[in-house]
């Protein structure tokens, strides 16, 4: 990591990593706890590794999102999470 920061740096490239991982969608008491830490900027890493998302991992996304919602969140794109945060164009 520390390399990357430093040639993104040298380049003047900003770097955004996730702050959580929804690896499957299979552990409820994970996904309760993911829901609780849902605030604005998070960046979520909603992937299970496969080729095609397994059912439970979209089932656990729709959820996530639901509550998101219900707690005045909203999704948006990286590119402009990063235009936001970093004064990017995308």
């Amino acid at each position: 990591d520390a390399v990357a920061i430093g040639l993104a740096a040298a380049e003047n490239l900003h770097l955004l990593g996730w702050s959580h991982h929804m690896p499957n969608g299979d552990d409820h008491a994970y996904l309760t706890n993911l829901a609780t830490k849902l605030e604005p900027e998070a960046i979520i890493l909603n992937h299970d590794g496969r080729s095609q998302p397994r059912d439970a991992l979209m089932r656990a996304t729709v959820q996530l999102l639901l509550t998101a919602r219900q707690r005045t969140l909203r999704s948006v794109t990286v590119s402009t999470l990063a235009a936001q945060t970093c004064g990017t164009s995308g």
